[in-house]
């Protein structure tokens, strides 16, 4: 097993591309909150990248959010027919809820999910926002939980991944499909809260290990593709459904919800700091997009007679959850290479390849 770095950055550092310094207009629109914390051993005492493993310690977890939830839901669309492309609800204990929504995520593997990266990590302090690119390209993220309500007993995400819980190939988040534990959460190293890599990248994704497989005649694993700018693309999420964050304190919507929206110029995201390996999304014919609680939710398209995973839900350069969206454009080959990289450093028994995920394979 390959040694790696693993450290999740609960600071993110200002770096120079070229001689500039590079805005993270992208960290000011994020529609989910950070999860997260300092740095955790993985049990089997291996590193694999950035990633957090169950500490010895399991002891519960307070988890203060105060009422600014992770990620967006979905406004203006219907209930979904099915949980499409292996849909899961990232789930934890927060005000003595046992399965309040955070996160969404897609099962790709029979052990993982993929979701976004900026579910499961720690939004940096003030400082080093500023120092960065000043405060105002991070308002955006307001309905983060900020790192200063992290204290004693309490803190904005559970360091621990076995605090989490994830329902799998249902529609209701309460109950059906598949219920799994999470024994570790992996990174990727470049990821940086927005800021893009040396080459454009934002790095937005993440991988959760299950505790046990999700077996295939239970939930199918997505396949992933490119995304083709001439077909509607559909989101889907357990995101909130009303635009008014005043009323994005209560818990998620049972039902997954869905909305058909066009792939947009890449200049109507231009103000979320869009980057290479990413699409926007549009709204609906009726002004509808994805929302607060949305976050690593999946963006579909059908090929032929599958609906296959194009995207995973990022930001938007606002809060009303009325303009377009960011999504990862997930078959990009470096984050395919990344995925099959942490699949076998964390599970080396498993043969996979890129083919493997994608809709070729």
């Amino acid at each position: 097993m390959h040694e790696r770095r693993e450290t999740v950055k609960a600071s993110t550092r200002a770096r120079r591309r070229g001689g500039l310094r590079v805005a993270v207009a992208v960290v000011a629109a994020f529609v989910a909150t950070g999860l997260g914390g300092a740095p955790v051993a993985a049990a089997d005492g291996g590193n694999h990248g950035a990633a957090l493993a169950a500490p010895a310690s399991t002891s519960p977890v307070t988890v203060d959010t105060g009422g600014d939830d992770v990620s967006p839901m979905i406004v203006g669309g219907e209930r979904a027919p099915e949980a499409y492309a292996g849909a899961g609800s990232i789930q934890l204990l927060k005000n003595g809820v046992k399965d309040w929504h955070t996160c969404n995520g897609a099962l790709i593997h029979p052990r993982f999910v993929l979701t976004a990266a900026h579910c499961l990590s720690v939004m940096p302090p003030a400082p080093q926002r500023a120092g960065m690119a000043g405060e105002v390209a991070w308002r955006a993220f307001q309905q983060a939980p900020p790192p200063r309500r992290a204290g004693v007993g309490t803190q904005a995400v559970p360091q621990d991944p076995s605090q989490y819980t994830l329902r799998i190939g249902s529609t209701n988040r309460h109950s059906g499909g598949a219920v799994r534990k999470v024994t570790s959460i992996s990174l990727p190293d470049p990821w940086e809260w927005g800021m893009p890599d040396g080459d454009g990248y934002v790095w937005d994704l993440a991988l959760i290990q299950l505790d046990h497989p999700v077996p295939g005649w239970m939930v199918k694993p997505a396949k992933l593709g490119f995304p083709r700018a001439w077909q509607q693309a559909r989101m889907i999420g357990w995101g909130m459904t009303d635009p008014d964050p005043a009323h994005w304190g209560a818990p998620a919507p049972q039902w997954l919800r869905q909305l058909d929206v066009p792939i947009a110029p890449n200049a109507d995201c231009a103000e979320a700091g869009i980057g290479r390996g990413e699409i926007c999304l549009g709204t609906s014919p009726g002004g509808g997009t994805a929302c607060a609680g949305d976050s690593g939710g999946g963006a579909l398209q059908r090929y032929g007679r599958d609906w296959v995973l194009i995207g995973l839900g990022s930001r938007s350069h606002t809060q009303s959850c009325v303009s377009s969206t960011v999504y990862t454009k997930i078959a990009e080959p470096r984050f395919l290479a990344w995925m099959v990289r942490t699949i076998h450093e964390r599970d080396p028994h498993t043969r996979i390849t890129q083919s493997d995920l994608t809709l070729a394979g």
